[in-house]
């Protein structure tokens, strides 16, 4: 048992390498901005709607809202993105996530293999030609592959632990108070990096009768908060800017948490009932209530960003203001 526990917290640290090591890579890829990236964001300017609904778009396409975070701190890091822009995108990201976790549940589908196999691909473009374009194609493939490879790792380092798991299944299946369920999901997804995962067990346990769904709510808005320590994770080798951006994913998510939290804990009596009636399906209620908590979350301080941002420029001040 010790020897299985020690080796899903080295995969988790291997993982989290992996991770850090695709960041760099990421940044030194985008840290020569290009003029065609500079004319596409250029006119995506400052339209708040506009950012959010390509933050949507590209988790849609990506699948994971974690590695398209970590490349858009990494365009802010490379100078083109803006801040403003970025946390348009960000807000965009999380109402994307949702959409995928719901994916999760009804398909099995894992666009991760395919991208990982493009270390493979990159690996032999770099062997076959010397030519600069092809070989910065490559190194693209070999980024985004190690990102996915990274998060996998994570994931699987105590996702797949028969012991972790059922640890923390004991924990979720005897703790009712709302606060307790969502510090535990809040620390749950941050230790596996992902919200998905944690949302998972949830559904799993819901459908069988071991968790209420009146429980669950709270793991699922922890699991939202923990999982966007991520971020924090990817700005650190970045610019200032690059951690305004990591922070503000954080504070977005945590004012989201703690919205939902002042609204759902004390009229759940009447808000669950009500909820379940419109979908009776229990391993769809989790999933449903993510993409509901993330939209609102959006909806209410997408008019907030100017505020929210000069919050975080002012943690996180420039040298000169020192």
């Amino acid at each position: 048992m010790f020897l299985d526990v020690t080796t899903s917290i080295l995969e988790l640290f291997t993982g989290v390498g992996i991770f850090l090591v695709a960041i760099i890579m990421l940044s030194k890829i985008f840290g020569k901005p290009s003029e065609r990236l500079h004319r596409f964001f250029r006119k995506t300017g400052t339209n708040r709607f506009v950012n959010v609904g390509l933050g949507v778009v590209t988790v849609g396409i990506t699948q994971s809202s974690t590695p398209t975070t970590v490349i858009v701190i990494s365009l802010v890091g490379g100078g083109m993105l803006s801040i403003l822009q970025a946390t348009g995108l960000i807000m965009g990201i999380n109402i994307g996530s949702s959409l995928t976790s719901l994916l999760f549940v009804f398909s099995t589908f894992r666009i991760r293999y395919f991208i990982t196999f493009l270390v493979f691909v990159g690996a032999a473009i770099k062997l076959a030609t010397k030519n600069e374009k092809w070989v910065y194609a490559a190194n693209i493939c070999i980024t985004f592959g190690l990102l996915f490879i990274g998060l996998g790792s994570m994931s699987s380092a105590l996702g797949s632990n028969e012991i972790i798991v059922g640890f923390f299944e004991g924990i979720f299946s005897r703790v009712t108070f709302p606060l307790w369920l969502f510090l535990i999901g809040t620390v749950f997804s941050a230790l596996i990096q992902s919200s998905s995962a944690a949302i998972g067990i949830s559904v799993a346990m819901v459908a069988s009768g071991l968790l209420p769904f009146e429980s669950a709510i709270y793991i699922v808005i922890g699991a939202n908060l923990g999982t966007s320590f991520t971020a924090i994770i990817a700005s650190l080798p970045g610019n200032r800017n690059a951690k305004r951006v990591g922070l503000f994913h954080v504070l977005f998510n945590l004012l989201g948490a703690i919205l939902f939290l002042a609204t759902v804990w004390p009229l759940q009596e009447v808000l669950v009932p009500w909820y379940q009636g419109l979908i009776y399906d229990p391993t769809i209620q989790l999933s449903v209530f993510h993409i509901v908590f993330n939209t609102v979350t959006m909806l209410v301080l997408v008019s907030f960003i100017t505020p929210l941002n000069r919050i975080v420029c002012w943690i996180i001040k420039d040298k000169s203001e020192k």
